[in-house]
């Protein structure tokens, strides 16, 4: 056998190594709004920044309302359980797998965006600018209420987070809880799998008595 016949049957083994690494297909349950599971193995969208499943918004009649949940089940009313497709695009600063994921042929980034349920993340790629744009000036999804870029919000948390280890004002306490948030923040979601039943039944947001934040 040749070199070159050689070389070129290791280079495709070598390829079908990297796509059984990089490809994930099968059903998905959603963690988060920009946020998956398929077989065992958390998966973020590319390109997309979704409210965390803690965040709320207000709307125009200065109710909070639940944006980070409604996301989440909106992603999975869209995937349902429907086999979808995701090719690896990227690992983010905190190594975790990052990935654009197809149902039908349709990009489920794209759909969330389009939809007013994310916003492109810009940090990361532009792919999705177009289509936040578009669902600003339609008002759809969280563009039609007041809130907080999903990464301000992550960053408010954090500085609270740091005030409170700062009044432990060093201690071994203080250090623990730095460790934790740090934990936390590195974590991919920090809830359980949503399911795909709509708590609240149709359209109208689930309101939150902003006396229990």
């Amino acid at each position: 056998m040749s070199r070159l016949l050689l070389g070129a049957i290791l280079l495709m083994n070598w390829a079908s190594i990297a796509d059984a690494r990089t490809s994930f297909i099968g059903t998905a349950s959603v963690i988060d709004g920009d946020t998956i599971e398929i077989h065992g193995q958390r998966i973020r969208l590319f390109g997309v920044d979704a409210p965390e499943s803690r965040q709320t918004c207000v709307d125009a009649a200065g109710r909070a309302w639940r944006c980070g949940q409604r996301a989440a089940l909106e992603l999975a009313d869209m995937i349902g359980r429907t086999t979808i497709h995701c090719e690896q695009r990227d690992r983010d600063r905190y190594r975790r797998i990052v990935v654009r994921c197809s149902k039908g042929g349709e990009d489920l980034g794209r759909w969330m965006v389009g939809r007013g349920w994310a916003v492109a993340s810009r940090g990361y790629s532009n792919d999705y600018i177009r289509d936040e744009n578009a669902a600003q000036r339609a008002n759809r999804g969280i563009w039609a209420s007041r809130f907080e870029m999903p990464w301000d919000w992550r960053a408010a948390r954090r500085g609270r987070s740091r005030d409170q280890a700062d009044r432990l004002s060093g201690s071994s306490a203080g250090a623990a809880h730095r460790i934790a948030e740090r934990d936390r923040d590195l974590s991919i979601a920090d809830v359980e799998p949503i399911a795909v039943p709509r708590p609240y039944g149709g359209a109208a947001p689930d309101v939150v008595n902003s006396s229990s934040w």
